[in-house]
């Protein structure tokens, strides 16, 4: 197993942005679950 251990304050940082660019820029619950239910249709 490969482990990722952040031990710079800048790493922690920069991979903080990160998460909090991810976790801004996702879908609501909702929105996700009529995206699925788009993308299912649209392959079968």
């Amino acid at each position: 197993m490969n482990t990722l251990f952040l031990e710079e304050d800048d790493d922690v940082r920069q991979h903080e942005l990160l998460y909090d660019y991810a976790q801004a820029s996702a879908l609501s619950v909702d929105d996700s679950m009529a995206f699925i239910a788009e993308v299912l249709e649209s392959v079968t």
